[in-house]
């Protein structure tokens, strides 16, 4: 307090200021304006105690966060009064309920030393860590697209896209990684935050193909070779190769081993595969080689535009049976049967086994070249309109021109021996144009292609024996305009017939 009395003191506000620091007063809170009010007091000659300034303590404001994750402290300095302190500090936060665990021990000291601090972050509460998940690691690789090639010149190969992958036995394919546990978080008020530990997924339970490794469980290995496909949490070895469309997009596919296709093969690609070819859909306009069976939901098509003298550009290899509802302008090389259900039109097809039309359906086969070493069967041949068409069982040319001809070689393999061996029997001066070593070498050698020769014309000759049976039945209606070929018999067809039997009668063709 300071009174003010009748005499004028002379004061002025630095000398009043002076006056304060240098008295007991000093460390004392003094309002901003409290001088300058003083003074105007003064001149004004009031008269009586007025309150100059006043004594403080320190004060401390924490605040916590909403989500109680963070706390901020707020201090004012002490103006003559208790001071700030670590104590007092620490005992602040302790009544606001933050954990000393989560304070920071040398921000506090930093807030001591500063006396007057707003809003600094002293304490900060743990966030929950959640568990990872089981992580699944594939060991090959889940697409394979190489894009077009091109080659030196600056041809670019839209089909050769893809490379189907194939694994061997015991080949590791997937690593599983366990889940982790989780760690929980709290608050800076020690409320605790539970965390999710991980999800611990083991493998899926149906890995057709996959095994665990023996001597780990978190390991998958290929229980067979063959094509591995990847899906959530697991894998599969597929004995066959699955693949929805083959076309521009995919690109050619060549596979060792099966193949399904569950929509269709067009575009003029290649499908290659060393086992069992499946096409859910149709054959266009592209190239089917299967080592075994091709099995064709719907049928094949050639362009309509091709013409049977020049070529065709569908063709169907197997080295099985081919099934299909209908085979159209289509050239085919099949070692066993061709099993189609409505119709052959316009095809080339030779074909070691049967050609078998009809069962279950129209069966008509019409136009092109149609050869089968073992019989023909077809509900109709030809049609009304009187297509060219041929149709031929039994020994085909092919055989017998490769029956000549092994023939004629064992007669000059024959005849060299036989020269040889006179040559042999001779009696030849040593040092000569003949060594007797070399003669007999060369024999043996003219010998072993004989032995060769004869092991191939045995079997061409059991596979035309097979054929010796063969014949031509027709259901319903042999059309005019029709060939009919057993072995080297012909018969074209000039009027229409009913349902037969073609069949070889000695040189001749008989219709029954």
């Amino acid at each position: 307090m300071f009174s003010a009395t009748d005499s004028d003191p002379g004061l002025t506000p630095t000398s009043l200021e002076a006056m304060i620091k240098s008295s007991e007063y000093a460390q004392l809170y003094f309002p901003d304006d409290a001088l300058r009010d003083l003074l105007t007091r003064v001149i004004r000659r009031e008269r009586g105690s007025f309150a100059l300034a006043e004594r403080r303590d320190a004060t401390i404001r924490i605040e916590v966060a909403s989500d109680e994750m963070t706390a901020m402290v707020t201090t004012r300095q002490a103006y003559g009064g208790e001071p700030l302190t670590v104590e007092l500090l620490t005992g602040a936060i302790r009544d606001a309920g933050v954990h000393e665990q989560f304070c920071d021990t040398v921000t506090l000291e930093r807030i001591v030393l500063e006396r007057a601090v707003s809003k600094v972050p002293f304490a900060n509460g743990h966030k929950p860590e959640p568990g990872i998940d089981s992580q699944f690691t594939y060991l090959f690789e889940t697409e394979s697209s190489e894009g077009p090639t091109i080659d030196e010149i600056g041809n670019v190969d839209r089909y050769n896209l893809r490379d189907f992958l194939v694994v061997d036995e015991k080949t590791p394919l997937l690593q599983r990684v366990p889940a982790t546990l989780a760690v929980d978080g709290a608050t800076v008020t020690g409320k605790v935050l539970k965390a999710k530990n991980g999800n611990d997924a083991g493998f899926s339970k149906d890995t057709p193909g996959a095994v665990p490794d023996p001597k780990n469980s978190n390991l998958l290995i290929s229980e067979i070779k063959g094509h591995p496909v990847a899906f959530h949490n697991g894998v599969r070895v597929d004995p066959t190769l699955r693949v929805e469309q083959v076309d521009l997009r995919s690109g050619n596919v060549v596979f060792d081993g099966s193949l399904l296709i569950n929509g269709d093969a067009t575009a003029g690609v290649l499908v290659e595969s060393t086992g069992d070819i499946v096409i859910k859909g149709v054959v266009g306009n592209a190239t089917i080689i299967a080592g075994n069976d091709v099995i064709i939901s719907g049928g094949v098509i050639g362009p309509e535009s091709i013409d049977e003298e020049d070529g065709f550009s569908t063709r169907v290899k197997a080295g099985g049976n081919i099934e299909a509802q209908f085979i159209s302008r289509a050239e085919l090389t099949i070692e066993g049967d061709v099993i189609v259900k409505e119709y052959i039109s316009h095809c080339k097809i030779r074909a070691n086994g049967q050609i078998k039309v009809g069962e279950g359906g129209r069966g008509w086969l019409f136009g092109g070249r149609n050869h089968a070493n073992l019989g023909v069967s077809a509900t109709r041949l030809g049609t009304d309109a009187n297509i060219k068409t041929i149709v031929s069982t039994g020994c085909s040319a092919e055989m017998l021109e490769k029956r000549t001809e092994l023939i004629e070689q064992q007669e000059v393999f024959l005849l060299q021996i036989k020269q040889l061996n006179v040559v042999l029997g001779k009696t030849l001066p040593t040092g000569g144009q003949f060594d007797p070593e070399e003669l007999k070498q060369a024999i043996e050698a003219i010998n072993q292609k004989v032995a060769d020769a004869t092991v191939v014309l045995g079997a061409l000759e059991e596979s035309m024996a097979a054929t010796r049976d063969a014949t031509i039945k027709v259901k319903d209606t042999v059309f005019p305009n029709v060939t009919i070929a057993i072995s080297d018999a012909q018969m074209l067809i000039q009027r229409e017939h009913g349902g037969g039997t073609f069949s070889r009668e000695g040189i001749e063709i008989e219709w029954h």
